[in-house]
Order: C-alpha cells, then sequence, then structure tokens
C-alpha cells in the first residue's frame, strides 16, 4: 500500500473509531447502515445488518495499527480530544459519504437541551418570549405601572404587521393596573382610534352601563384589546395580526396579575383559549388562561345588534361577581 493510501485510511479510522465513541457516549447500543433494519427486542441476537459498537472497534484495531505509519515510542500520535467529535466527523464527512454513513439507533438516550437562538427584532414575540432581561423583575404596584408603560411605547411604535399602516394611534389600554377583573376585547373603532382609549365609542357605554350594573367603575377594571391598532372598516383582526399584536395582550395579563378574566366575543377567545368551538357553546361557562379563571361572553357590540343576548351577558356578570366575592344585585339588567 502506497505510503499515501495507508495515510488516508489511517485518518479515516481514526475519524471513524471518533465518531464511534460519540455515539457509544450519546447512548447507541449499535450501528446499522442505511435502510437496515431496526434493533432486535432486547434478548433477541442481532441480524447480520446490526453490529455492536464494540465489535466495529475491535474489527478496526488490526487494520488501524497496520495502516498507521510507524512512529517513535517518544512521540505517539495524540488521541482527539473528547470535545472534538463534531469537527473530526466533519472532516471524514466527504470519504464516508462514499461508503454511506451509518445510522444510530439511540436507545433511551437523553436529549441535550436546545439550544435558544438570539431573538430578533424582526420576530413579533422576540421581545415577549422572556420579558425580565427587558423589564426587569416585578414586584410592585409601581414597577408594575411602569413596565406598562414601556410596552405601550413599544406598541405605539410597533410594526409588526399592516395595521399599522392605518392608524392614527395605537390604543392601548385604559383602566387601573391593580384590578382584580381584566376586561379583554376585539380591536379598536374608529372612535377608538380617535381617542386612543378601548371601548370609549357605542359599545364602550354599553360597557360602561354594564360596570354600572354591577356597582363598578374604570377604577375597579382594566380594559384591553387584542389587537391595538383599528382594522379596516372595523373588520376582526386577521389571525396572523392577532399573532403579531397578541404578546403586548399577553403581556399585560401577566403584569395586572387580575383575578377574573372577561373575553368579550369570538377574537379574544380564539386568542386565550385557543378553541375553535362557538360562542354558543363556549358563552357562560368558565375556562382558564394562565391559570386564570376566564368567561366567555358576547361582545357589547354584539348586544347593540342583538338586544335579547343582553340578559345571556348580565347572567354572565354575575357569575363573574360571585367569582370575585362581590354582592351580586338582584334582579337583572338589560343595559
Amino acid at each position: 500500500m502506497a505510503d499515501g493510501d495507508r495515510d488516508e485510511l489511517a485518518a479515516l479510522i481514526r475519524g471513524w473509531t471518533v465518531h464511534f465513541d460519540w455515539a457509544r457516549e450519546s447512548g447507541a447500543t449499535s450501528l446499522r447502515r442505511r435502510g437496515a433494519p431496526s434493533l432486535p427486542p432486547i434478548g433477541q441476537s442481532a441480524n447480520a445488518s446490526t453490529v455492536s459498537v464494540a465489535a466495529v472497534r475491535d474489527e478496526t484495531a488490526p487494520l488501524q495499527r497496520a495502516a498507521s505509519p510507524a512512529t517513535p515510542p517518544t512521540a505517539p500520535v495524540s488521541a482527539p480530544a473528547p470535545s472534538a467529535p463534531k469537527s473530526v466527523a466533519a472532516q471524514a464527512a466527504p470519504v464516508a459519504a462514499t461508503v454511506g454513513a451509518p445510522e444510530v439507533d439511540r436507545v433511551r438516550a437523553t436529549p441535550s437541551p436546545p439550544t435558544a437562538a438570539p431573538p430578533s427584532s424582526s420576530d413579533a414575540t422576540a421581545l415577549f418570549s422572556d420579558p425580565k432581561p427587558i423589564w426587569g423583575p416585578v414586584t410592585t404596584s409601581e414597577e408594575r405601572k411602569k413596565s406598562l408603560a414601556l410596552i405601550e411605547d413599544e406598541a405605539r411604535a410597533c410594526r409588526r404587521c399592516r395595521l399599522c399602516d392605518g392608524r392614527t394611534q395605537s390604543v392601548f389600554a385604559r383602566g387601573n393596573h391593580d384590578a382584580e377583573l381584566f376586561f379583554v376585547g376585539e380591536a379598536p373603532g374608529a372612535d377608538e382610534d380617535r381617542i386612543g382609549k378601548p371601548f370609549v365609542g357605542a359599545a364602550g357605554k354599553l360597557l360602561d352601563r354594564i360596570l354600572a350594573a354591577m356597582r363598578m367603575t374604570e377604577d375597579d377594571v382594566y380594559i384591553a384589546n387584542v389587537a391595538k391598532c383599528r382594522p379596516p372598516n372595523n373588520r376582526p383582526p386577521e389571525p396572523d395580526e392577532s399573532m403579531a399584536c397578541g404578546p403586548f395582550l399577553e403581556r399585560q395579563i401577566e403584569l395586572v396579575r387580575p383575578r377574573v378574566i372577561v373575553s368579550w366575543g369570538r377574537t379574544p377567545t380564539s386568542f386565550l383559549l385557543k378553541k375553535s368551538e362557538s360562542m354558543s357553546r363556549l358563552r357562560g361557562r368558565w375556562h382558564e388562561y394562565m391559570g386564570v379563571p376566564v368567561l366567555v361572553t358576547w361582545h357589547p357590540a354584539y348586544l347593540l345588534r342583538n338586544p335579547d343576548a343582553k340578559r345571556d351577558t348580565w347572567a354572565d356578570m354575575k357569575l363573574v361577581l360571585e367569582k370575585l366575592g362581590r354582592p351580586v344585585p338582584a334582579g337583572r339588567s338589560d343595559g
């Protein structure tokens, strides 16, 4: 065998030896060629296409000794460092590709924890996946208020979806950031887009009457929408728009820390609960979002078009009052 061929063969064997060591340390019990059957059940012998890692090492050891050039005892060839399997395997890959790389059967191998990619400023959820590095730990009412103000600044400058092109301004929230009750709506309308607060139009006036019937005011609740910018012609937000804007709402809920959430209508219900059932099936029942009880009910705009549904919403608001431990007014209110 020519010296060049011997060196190439020795390098290939060393590369595969490192690969076998890496496979064994990763939990592999055998190697098989592409297309070969899987490992036999425990207790049965392997077929001819399945060989053990130890056997491969035993078979290649004499060949490695024969192919390796003689070296003085004082200068042995040092084995690759344990941290180098990937680089050595990568060097051997062009040669291994000509004979077919083995597939490794992993049995009860514990996967390594995934490495998180650094957040991208263009990612719609990057700023909200781990808020602590951005806003710091939040423990007091004042800290929550400051954190909400920072998120509102983000929403004001947000351009993560097409809704930003038609807005006059973003619409973040109104109410008390220390409230026990969190109302979640759909998206701003024309009045909200002009004034900059949610639920200030006709639907908002009905909501205020519902609050009055509950013996509550704006200071007792926190009100926000899934979408912070007005959709064209007051249409519901598209799913991709809700996904782009939704992290603002998620962070609002996390900071306000309500005891109860009321979901007004289909859009917030789909976003919070990830359910596709009809409103008639979901309404009037308790659900849960991140451990917080959620009651689904009709949107005030729907009540304006369907006055008969007001009695359903009033029954739902009584459930909310009971959950909060507040007095439930006698009779009913049609708003």
